[in-house]
């Protein structure tokens, strides 16, 4: 298995499989698979649940599977406009992914790629819908709120006194994690 070569080369490699498997085929977590992942050490499953209402039964059973073997399950989502931007909504799949054992690790801003700008939350709203979330919710169904930043900036986590924003019109200037300054649009 892929698993296996990493492993033979690196034993103390940490390996993050990242999937949205559980959410749209959740029948592919199966036992033997689940068996295989315990196998090894140092094995991560990271989802991407966007809204409670992929939380469903099999969805569910199938993160039961990893985690009833000893696979730390975390969640990845997305900030989209009109489909989890809403203080409610947001609280809702974060505390019930901590219910079914999954810890909430990243809120991701939506990406600037071509096509998806109906998707994107403004900035301003989404820290503002993040600083509400944390007065909300519990710390461990928080997640680091998180921004990849364009032309290489990296993924940082706002706010963050590193990271300082800046506002400028149509932008907001934000610096990465090479100390450069990048230019990220308000809406």
């Amino acid at each position: 298995s892929i698993i296996a070569s990493i492993k033979a080369v690196r034993a103390d490699m940490v390996i993050r499989l990242c999937s949205r498997i559980p959410v749209v085929n959740p029948e592919r977590i199966t036992e033997a698979l689940s068996d295989a992942l315990s196998e090894y050490s140092g094995i991560w499953f990271i989802t991407h649940f966007n809204h409670a209402a992929e939380l469903t039964d099999r969805s569910v059973a199938a993160v039961g599977r990893l985690i009833k073997r000893g696979i730390p399950v975390m969640n990845q989502t997305v900030l989209l406009r009109e489909v989890n931007d809403d203080l409610e909504r947001l609280k809702d799949l974060f505390q019930t992914l901590l219910q079914h054992g999954v810890k909430p690790y990243y809120l991701f801003q939506g990406d600037l790629a071509a096509g998806t700008s109906h998707l994107r939350v403004p900035l301003n709203e989404a820290l503002e819908l993040t600083s509400q979330l944390k007065n909300e919710i519990s710390g461990m169904a928080m997640p680091r709120f998180a921004v990849d930043l364009p032309g290489g900036g990296g993924k940082i986590t706002l706010p963050s006194q590193s990271h300082p924003i800046k506002e400028s019109g149509d932008f907001y200037i934000i610096k990465g994690l090479d100390n450069e300054e990048y230019r990220y649009p308000a809406n």
